[in-house]
């Protein structure tokens, strides 16, 4: 009776035409109509009038990109762990009693990974729709946008437990010494939250774009930065509320093999629904940002910062040879109105729009012809230009420091706030997603000490592979195109990517494109595949469950499955929570068997495989063995590739 009880839980005004013509059942009239009876006396009688979730029908949901779509047969809108856990039975018992597989992923209507872990399924990963007209649904999604209710606070101990997804902005009339929140709660909002109530979070732990639910950036390892100190909202967090795939509602410490399962787990063993969190009492914190540093010592540049404090992070443009330094640490200066900070900065739609005249001829002149070289001098400075924009902590995006131009020269900005607001970086509205421009995102977490080498290796490919040795020393990549560099926590849990690392350091490369040009590369982005590629085999790079494409997790020769030490761990726990798999998305299932990569025409194009022959490429490109690395391949344009002697 799945199918009755889904629209049931829409409420009790849809009719049974209504019934027919959303599941294109035929002959479905009358047994609808007993069904939806049993179902609504089912409600009433566990759960009086409230209905349990409401749930749709084929639906589908995208990240902020628009790169991932995740289609689900329903869509569901939980309010409250028992809610939740009731939907996950019923749809449990229904995919038992038809005999039919089960996936349930939960995620937001607007998501921010950019990988398919959020996705009960994905049309490139199965081109047929499911059959909705089934009485029990095969692929389901929950949507924690629901989770929005305070529940409970201890301000003398300065915890806070939250649902994953809840917005607190509408509950701050509503303080007490007992607050309840739920697991979709937004980090920023949280922060925001605190410092109105007196408390704050250790400074590592937020995500550096705070408009991330907490639920889900602990369960992706989404974090902020902290060379082993605090530096995620799992570092923070003291017990977990959460549903297993038979809709048991459980209650673990961070401590626990549970705990270690659920954080960093990617919801492989349950679905985080609450979440205390250890609050500190409220402090203030100064922002230094040090702005276009010479590249020359970058490495050992960062030991001498992290001697000042391990909260830093770098954003650094090999092609430009130049870095922006971040510095927080405590201060007992008292807050100064109207300081701000935010390593996610906001792009005001006038500067995106300047940004693409530049990037939109670029990037169309996809095979580096006459209009790349014409327009390569304007893009070195636009990108140039674009690490200025990033002097980030002050009163404004671009603040005027006497004595500070924005040229080339080095110039220290110091800001102080409170931790809540230095911390909570935000750029909503105005982010780079909201406009026309959109980027493809890498991530992996790496040992420090393979830093120096892991950055001179970078310098290699930028030097022999973009600027082919100096003959095309005015390539630079776009706007957006800077390795962003943040530092991490070592821990045990199961499958965190900084699993039984030893003093993790997370590196970064944004590449900036343009939405107007569908199916067109970015403009250079081998240099991109190259670090992916060089990061995951030579240096064992672990790749952020949500920062990268698909392709990360299945490269031929490196496999990231073998370099998370406790993951075996993981599969237990799942073995014993949810045996039949039901919270196993597609893509985990395939990193799970250490499967390759799905090669296609132009997958490459799609970021779905890294090259092995031209056919992977798009159109007018080749795969060709880097010139820094050779036992890497990637897809370049005919007129940058190698001339081959008669």
């Amino acid at each position: 009776m799945m199918d009755t009880l889904m629209f049931s839980m829409l409420g009790t005004s849809i009719r049974t035409s209504q019934i027919e013509h959303l599941t294109g059942t035929t002959g479905f009239k009358e047994m609808a109509r007993s069904r939806q009876s049993q179902a609504l006396s089912l409600l009433v009688l566990v759960f009086g009038s409230v209905a349990i979730a409401r749930a749709q029908t084929q639906k589908s949901y995208i990240n902020v990109y628009g790169q991932v779509k995740c289609y689900a047969e329903a869509l569901v809108k939980p309010e409250s762990t028992e809610q939740l856990a009731a939907a996950v039975k019923q749809f449990a018992d229904a995919a038992k009693q038809s005999g039919k597989p089960l996936k349930i992923r939960t995620s937001r209507s607007v998501f921010h990974s950019t990988a398919s872990f959020a996705c009960p399924y994905t049309s490139d990963l199965i081109p047929a729709a499911p059959d909705s007209s089934s009485a029990a649904p095969s692929y389901v999604a929950v949507m924690t946008e629901g989770f929005n209710k305070v529940l409970k606070v201890d301000k003398a101990a300065y915890t806070v437990t939250v649902q994953a997804g809840l917005k607190v902005l509408d509950l701050l009339s509503d303080v007490g010494y007992t607050v309840t929140v739920q697991a979709g709660l937004k980090v920023l909002d949280l922060l925001r939250w605190a410092d109105k109530n007196g408390m704050a979070t250790e400074r590592g732990a937020p995500t550096n774009y705070a408009e991330l639910t907490i639920g889900g950036v602990i369960s992706a390892n989404g974090h902020g930065t902290g060379s082993n100190v605090t530096s995620s909202m799992g570092d923070i967090a003291l017990e977990f509320t959460w549903v297993d795939a038979s809709g048991g509602i459980h209650t673990s410490s961070r401590d626990s093999p549970e705990g270690h399962a659920l954080a960093g787990g990617v919801g492989l063993v349950g679905i985080i629904t609450e979440v205390k969190l250890q609050m500190t009492p409220p402090s203030n914190t100064q922002a230094v940002s040090i702005n276009l540093l010479p590249d020359s010592n970058i490495a050992a540049d960062v030991t001498k910062f992290l001697q000042t404090t391990k909260n830093i992070a770098l954003m650094w443009r090999p092609d430009l040879k130049k870095y922006n330094a971040f510095l927080m640490s405590k201060t007992e200066e008292p807050a100064k109105k109207g300081d701000h900070a935010g390593l996610v900065f906001p792009l005001p739609t006038p500067i995106s729009n300047a940004f693409q005249l530049v990037l939109l001829p670029l990037q169309a002149d996809i095979h580096d012809t006459a209009v790349s070289r014409a327009l390569n001098p304007l893009n070195c400075l636009t990108a140039l230009t674009s690490i200025a924009y990033l002097r980030w902590a002050s009163k404004s995006i671009l603040p005027q420091v006497p004595g500070a131009p924005l040229d080339m020269a080095v110039a220290q900005i110091k800001a102080v706030g409170s931790t809540n607001v230095m911390m909570g970086g935000g750029c909503e509205p105005f982010c780079m997603w909201n406009s026309e421009l959109t980027v493809d995102d890498i991530e992996f977490a790496i040992e420090l000490e393979d830093f120096p080498a892991w950055v001179e290796d970078v310098k290699k490919i930028f030097q022999k592979d973009l600027s082919e040795d100096g003959k095309a020393q005015d390539r630079c990549l776009p706007f957006g195109g800077y390795v962003f560099l943040r530092f991490g926590k070592a821990n045990n849990d199961y499958s965190s990517v900084t699993s039984g690392m030893k003093n993790p350091i997370y590196v970064e490369l944004t590449n900036a494109r343009s939405r107007k040009l569908p199916g067109v590369p970015a403009k250079y982005a081998f240099v991109q595949d190259a670090m992916e590629q060089l990061t995951l085999c030579k240096y064992k790079g672990r790749p952020h469950w949500g920062k990268n494409s698909d392709r990360a997790w299945g490269h031929p020769e490196c496999s990231v499955r073998d370099a998370l030490p406790n993951f075996d761990k993981q599969l237990e726990l799942q073995a014993k929570y949810d045996p039949n798999k039901v919270f196993e998305s597609i893509l985990m299932s395939r990193f799970i068997a250490k499967q390759r990569n799905l090669y296609s025409p132009q997958c490459d194009l799609k970021r779905s495989c890294y090259c092995t022959q031209d056919s992977h490429c798009a159109q007018g490109f080749a795969c060709v063995p880097l010139a820094s690395f050779p036992q890497f391949k990637v897809c370049k344009p005919a007129p940058m590739l190698p001339k081959l002697l008669g």
